[in-house]
């Protein structure tokens, strides 16, 4: 390889100087009469005026490639004897007028380019006709041809195949943001994205004084400073039927949903990672087949996927040809999407070996799209997505004293956010006689399963060939959603297979009429018109429905000066509805149980750089109050 390189860069040096030696000889011509030039004038001139060597200009063009080294003083001396001697020639077979003639016998005469002595600062040469320098050319072309060949260069004005089966892309943002808290949002809130991890986390407060890591929910931020930055390529191994794909992408940690990077740091160097690496086969126009980690192959928005995220695994795609005489056109596409494949070695700490079970995303939708009346698109998609495995487990009985690990500790999950119902998953007890107070080490895992059911359409209309308008409206709802399941079973009120939530917990009246907190699994009882009734002591208020309404206006995608676009959205999402560590991480700065409006707008200020405003207020549905505005400056740049 790095003899291949020398070879291209000495290819590149002596291409130049030829192609050097044919400008100056070019420019030779030139400065020597230019005969195409003087016929078109309309006066008259003498042939002998057209043949007249500019002796100057011609020295000077010479003794430049003596100079540069294009040409030896020896072949300097050759090609000016060859030269004066065809100028002669050319000049004696003039015979059009007696000026023509008297001046070749003149010329003839002269003493030859030999006699004088050479200055060895100089070259002296006359006019050289065209014909010597077509020779000159071709003689230093078939040279330069043969070393090539001789010593391996690639061919002149040509560049390896596969360079042109390679398509580079990137982009770069700058972004400036603020994040304003309202006044009225609980100061107490509790991170279980912490929580998990740099736990397992002690939840005792008498040996874990601190207490349990809180999220900020009053004291505004901003400005804040974070880039992002993306490098890729694809390039076509087969073309038409095997392609790869590349891309590296920053980041401040492995979160599937982010690919900022803070900056400052004391100016510390930021994290690159592998955010795309794959290789797609298409056998034929209509299926393709896509393995690796992959850009997100559904339509589906960040109500339900973060624009960050990409898939691991295997996706295989059916598109068929267009329908019923019309643009209409169908489509399918499913796959098998690896979360997690446990530990191999489970517990680390232990010699019963436990069978880890993999957790996985199957996935499959189905997209038709209808193009009619020319300027009118609609877009409807269905798909439904399995998260397996996800749910937490309470673990059995567990001396978190003399274990260091717990028999379900593999079913927490691997990112966490805020929204989704929460239960300690450690089943923690101790054989510590006279000893009360000892570290309780836990977990948290997800109360619920996750099969999520996702229908979303799309209406576009052109209202001029740049200006479009877009109407967006999508659905999610969680099937495996039981909200009793999820809780405690009724009406023993027993947990079954998980813990008592810790999350979406809301009070309920006490006997007297006050609000109070409790557990969801036990009971209280309240006497109604003088009869004793039984109820929980709190309930989980939680929910598996959302959706959202997005309007569009202005370029499809501004990319050069003056293109701009406009977006207004409202969405609504339950607790439950999907995995709050997948949806957008901006909107209420990440999570679920959250609804709200944003408005966003982009201008384009430069060919591929666009300057863009984006405001999202946020209100958490159930639960404390949490309120949360961000306003985000974007400057971008992409090719």
């Amino acid at each position: 390889m790095h003899n291949a390189s020398l070879n291209r860069v000495t290819f590149k040096r002596k291409a130049l100087r030829y192609q050097t030696s044919v400008f100056i000889l070019g420019m030779a011509l030139l400065a020597n009469g230019a005969p195409a030039s003087a016929q078109t004038t309309t006066t008259a001139l003498p042939p002998s005026v057209l043949t007249t060597p500019s002796t100057d200009t011609t020295t000077d063009l010479i003794q430049l490639l003596v100079e540069q080294k294009l040409i030896t003083k020896k072949a300097a001396t050759v090609l000016l004897r060859k030269a004066q001697a065809r100028a002669a020639q050319a000049l004696a077979t003039q015979t059009e007028s007696a000026k023509a003639t008297e001046s070749a016998k003149v010329l003839a005469q002269a003493p030859p380019a030999s006699s004088p002595e050479l200055d060895p600062n100089a070259v002296h040469v006359p006019y050289v006709p065209q014909i010597v320098q077509d020779q000159i050319r071709d003689n230093v072309k078939k040279e330069l041809l043969a070393t090539v060949k001789t010593e391996g260069w690639a061919q002149p004005g040509a560049l390896p195949e596969w360079i042109n089966r390679i398509s580079w892309n990137g982009d770069f943002r700058f972004r400036t943001d603020f994040t304003y808290f309202s006044a009225k949002n609980n100061p107490v809130i509790f991170d279980f994205e912490t929580f998990n991890t740099s736990g397992p986390t002690d939840i005792n407060p008498q040996t874990n004084r601190p207490g349990l890591p809180t999220l900020n929910t009053t004291q505004n931020r901003g400005p804040r400073e974070r880039i992002r930055a993306r490098f890729g390529f694809t390039a076509d191994v087969v073309a038409n039927y095997a392609t790869v794909g590349v891309r590296l992408a920053t980041g401040d940690d492995t979160s599937p949903i982010s690919t900022n990077s803070v900056l400052g740091g004391g100016l510390g160097k930021k994290n690159i990672y592998l955010d795309q690496a794959y290789l797609m086969l298409k056998p034929v126009p209509w299926a393709a087949a896509t393995f690796g980690r992959m850009p997100n192959p559904f339509s589906i928005s960040d109500l339900f996927v973060d624009d960050d995220v990409n898939f691991d695994g295997v996706t295989a795609e059916l598109a068929s040809p267009k329908l019923l005489g019309r643009d209409l056109t169908i489509g399918l596409v499913g796959g098998a999407y690896p979360l997690s494949f446990g530990s191999g070695n489970f517990p680390s700490r232990g010699d019963a070996k436990q069978n880890v079970p993999s957790k996985w995303l199957f996935a499959a939708q189905g997209k038709g799209t209808w193009n009619f009346a020319t300027r009118y698109s609609a877009q409807l998609a269905a798909g439904f997505f399995r998260f397996q495995d996800v749910q937490g487990q309470l673990s059995s009985a567990c001396d978190v004293v003399i274990t260091p690990q717990c028999d379900s500790d593999f079913t927490q999950p691997q990112f966490l956010k805020k929204g989704n119902t929460l239960f300690f998953i450690r089943n923690i007890v101790a054989d510590i006689p006279g000893q009360q107070n000892f570290a309780q080490p836990q977990l948290a895992g997800l109360s619920y399963k996750f099969d999520v059911l996702d229908v979303n359409a799309k209406l576009a209309a052109i209202v001029t060939d740049n200006i479009s308008v877009s109407l967006f409206g999508e659905y999610v709802r969680n099937l495996a959603f039981d909200k009793l399941a999820g809780a405690c079973s009724y009406p023993g009120l027993n947990a079954i297979g998980i813990g008592v939530p810790i999350t979406n917990i809301t009070s309920v009246l006490d006997s007297q009429g006050n609000f109070v907190s409790g557990n969801p699994c036990s009971t209280t009882t309240i006497k109604i018109a003088g009869v004793d009734k039984v109820f929980p002591a709190a309930r989980v208020d939680s929910g598996n429905k959302g959706w959202t309404v997005k309007l569009g206006f202005g370029y499809t995608k501004p990319k050069k000066f003056g293109e701009w676009n406009f977006e207004a959205s409202y969405r609504y999402l339950q607790s439950d509805a999907v995995l709050d560590a997948l949806t957008d991480s901006d909107f209420h700065q990440g999570g679920t149980n959250n609804k709200g409006y944003t408005l966003q707008g982009t201008l384009g200020i430069y060919n591929n750089v666009t300057l863009s405003g984006k405001w999202l207020s946020a209100n958490q549905i159930s639960g404390d109050p949490l309120a949360i505005d961000v306003f985000q400056l974007d400057l971008k740049a992409s090719f």
